[in-house]
C-alpha cells in the first residue's frame, strides 16, 4: 500500500482564487490518489454561497478546513479589495499555524508541502517549522506571469528618469511574449513577482443542477445567445451599465447577463450589497427585452451556461478562470478587461490567438452603445465572428488534448510533483541515514545537519513577499505580527531536533523517493502488455 503524501493548500478569500485552488486540489488527487490534500480556507465574513456548494461531494482525500471568520469591522475602513484579502489572511495566520502544528507535527503525519497563492504567501513561513517544501500557486496564465516577472526591471528603468512603466507607449519586449504587442497600459499596477512554482491551467467540469437561467437557455436555438458576465469581482459604473444595456438592446441578439450593482471601482472584490442590481438598469429595459434577454442578479453557474448548446459567445472581463472555461468549451469571446492582469489576457486573446473581439473605448473611457452593438453583431453573425469561432474550436481541441491523460499539461504537473517530492524525500532520507549512524549523544551534530538540509527544501519567498505588491498596505492598515506568528525560535527548533534524534535510536523508515511507477516498471509493464497481446493474437 502506497504511503500517503500530505499536502496543505492555503488560498486567499476571493471567489475566483478559491475556485481555482479547489480545482487544483482535485487535479492533484486525481493524478496522485495517494495524496491527501488539506484545503485551509481563510474567510472574510462568510464563504461565498456559490463556493459552499462546490465543497460538497469532494473526494475523500480532500479535507476542507474553514478557519474562524474574519469580520469586516476588524479591518481598516475603506481599504480596497486586494488589501482586504491580504489582511484577512494576515489575521488568519495564528489559526493556520495552530492547525498545521496540531495536524502535522506527529511522527505519523509529516507534511510534505505547503502551497499558497500570492495573497496568502505569509503562511509559507510555517513550512520551515515543519521542514516541508513550499510553493506559490499562480492562478493566472503564463503570459501574465512572464509580464509580472519583467515588471521590476521595467519599473527600475522608468523610475530612473521619473516615469512609470504604464506610460510606455511603444510595444514592450517581454521575454516569453515575443509574439504579442504589449504596451505599458496593458500591464497591471498592483503586482510584482520574483518567482513562482505552479501555474493554473484547470478546467472546471459542468455540474448538474436545476438553475432557472439554464432552463431558460433551453428555449433558444443553438449558438444564438450571448453570455455576459464580469466575474465574481468586476463591476461597471452607472454610465457604462446604461451604455452596455442599450448596446445589447440595439444589437437585437439574445443574451443572458449576470448583473452586479454599479460601482465607481471596477474591482469590487469581496464587497457585497443588499441592493437589487436590476434596479440600476435603464427604465423599461427588462420589459423591452423580455422575449430575448434574461438578467440574473449577482451570480450564475458559469460553466453550465457556457457548456449549453444555445450559447454562441461570451462577453467577459477576461479573468483567467473565465478564459480557461470559455476556451475549454470552445466559446468565442468579446474581451472587456477591467483590472489586474485582465488587459494582458485580452491582448493575448484578441491580438495573439485571435479568438476574441475587443470593443474600443471613447475618450472618456466608456464603451458606447453603438460600439457594443456592432461588436456583438460581428461576433454572433458576422464573417469575422465565424473565423473567430473556427479558431476557437481549433484552440479547444488543442487545449483538451493537452489536459487529457498523457497530454502536455497533465504530464508537466505530474512530472513536476514527482520531481519535487522525490527530491524532498532524498534530502530527508539523508537526514534519517545520518541520524541512524550517529548516537543519541551526538544530537548537536544532528541538529546542524537538520537545520542545513531541512530548511533548504523550502522555497525562499522573502523577496517575493517584499516585491509582490507595488502598492503595499500602509503601516496603519496592518497590525504587527506577533512572535507566535513567526518561525519558531532556535531553542524550540533544537527541541524538535532532539525528538527526531531520539526517534532515530528506535529506527526510522526511509521515505519512498518516487511516486507511482518507476521508469523500469513502466518499461516492464509495456513489454508484458506487448507479450500478452502477441499471445492473444496468435491464439486467435
Amino acid at each position: 500500500m502506497a504511503k500517503t503524501t500530505h499536502i496543505a493548500i492555503v488560498p486567499s478569500p476571493w471567489f475566483s482564487n478559491l475556485a481555482s485552488a479547489l480545482e487544483f486540489c482535485k487535479t492533484l488527487v486525481h493524478l496522485h490518489p495517494d495524496f491527501h490534500v488539506t484545503f485551509i480556507l481563510p474567510i472574510l465574513e462568510s464563504p461565498p454561497q456559490a463556493f459552499k456548494s462546490s465543497l460538497q461531494d469532494l473526494p475523500s482525500n480532500i479535507n476542507p478546513i474553514l478557519l474562524p471568520l474574519i469580520l469586516k469591522h476588524e479591518l481598516p475602513p475603506g481599504v480596497p479589495p486586494v488589501v482586504q484579502m491580504k489582511l484577512t489572511v494576515s489575521k488568519s495566520l495564528p489559526h493556520i499555524q495552530e492547525f498545521l502544528k496540531k495536524s502535522f507535527t506527529s511522527k505519523g503525519t509529516p507534511l510534505t508541502a505547503l502551497i499558497t497563492d500570492p495573497f496568502a504567501i505569509d503562511a509559507l513561513d510555517f513550512a520551515k517549522e515543519l521542514n516541508a517544501m513550499s510553493f506559490v500557486y499562480i492562478a493566472t496564465c503564463a503570459t501574465a506571469l512572464f509580464a509580472f516577472l519583467h515588471i521590476p526591471k521595467l519599473d527600475c528603468e522608468t523610475s530612473s528618469f521619473g516615469g512609470e512603466f504604464r506610460d510606455i507607449t511603444e510595444a514592450i519586449k517581454i521575454p516569453g511574449c515575443d509574439q504579442l504587442q504589449i504596451h505599458g497600459i496593458d500591464l497591471p499596477e498592483q503586482y510584482k513577482i520574483d518567482q513562482a512554482q505552479l501555474i493554473n491551467n484547470f478546467f472546471n467540469s459542468p455540474r448538474e443542477g436545476g438553475f432557472e437561467c439554464v432552463k431558460w437557455l433551453e428555449k433558444h436555438p443553438e449558438k444564438s445567445v450571448l453570455y455576459v458576465s464580469f466575474g465574481g469581482g468586476g463591476a461597471l459604473s452607472q454610465d457604462q451599465t446604461n451604455e452596455s444595456a442599450f448596446g445589447l438592446e440595439q444589437s437585437g441578439k439574445r443574451f443572458l447577463r449576470v448583473m452586479r450593482a454599479p460601482s465607481n471601482s471596477a474591482n469590487v472584490g469581496l464587497s457585497s450589497t443588499n441592493e437589487d442590481p436590476l434596479r440600476f438598469l435603464p427604465e423599461g429595459f427588462l420589459e423591452r427585452t423580455k422575449e430575448r434577454g434574461l438578467v440574473v442578479p449577482s451570480w450564475a453557474p458559469q460553466v453550465q451556461i457556457l457548456s449549453h448548446g444555445s450559447i454562441g459567445g461570451f462577453l467577459s472581463h477576461c479573468g483567467w478562470n473565465s478564459v480557461i472555461e470559455s476556451v475549454n468549451l470552445g466559446v468565442p469571446l468579446i474581451a472587456w478587461p477591467l483590472f489586474t492582469e485582465q488587459r494582458l489576457n485580452a491582448v493575448m486573446l484578441s491580438n495573439g490567438l485571435k479568438v476574441a473581439l475587443w470593443p474600443k473605448m471613447n475618450e472618456n473611457g466608456i464603451v458606447v452603445n453603438k460600439e457594443i452593438g456592432k461588436v456583438v453583431m460581428s461576433l454572433m453573425e458576422g464573417k469575422e465572428g465565424k473565423e473567430i469561432y473556427k479558431r476557437m474550436r481549433c484552440l479547444k481541441d488543442f487545449v483538451t488534448n493537452s489536459w487529457n491523460n498523457g497530454g502536455s499539461s497533465t504530464m508537466a504537473l505530474d512530472e513536476g510533483v514527482r520531481r519535487e517530492v522525490g527530491n524532498h524525500a532524498k534530502i530527508l532520507n539523508k537526514i534519517i541515514l545520518q541520524m541512524q549512524k550517529n548516537s543519541v549523544g551526538s544530537k548537536d551534530r544532528d541538529d546542524g545537519l537538520i537545520n542545513s538540509q531541512g530548511t533548504s527544501t523550502s522555497l525562499n519567498v522573502q523577496g517575493l513577499k517584499n516585491s509582490f505588491f507595488s502598492q503595499e498596505t500602509n503601516s496603519s492598515e496592518t497590525q504587527p505580527r506577533s512572535a507566535s506568528m513567526l518561525v519558531e525560535s532556535d531553542g524550540k527548533r533544537r527541541e524538535t531536533n532532539e525528538e527526531l534524534s531520539k526517534s532515530a535510536a528506535t529506527g526510522l523508515i526511509p521515505l519512498k523517493e518516487s511516486i507511482g511507477h518507476t521508469e523500469v516498471e513502466v518499461i516492464a509493464g509495456a513489454l508484458l502488455g506487448f507479450l500478452v497481446g502477441l499471445a492473444v493474437y496468435n491464439f486467435m
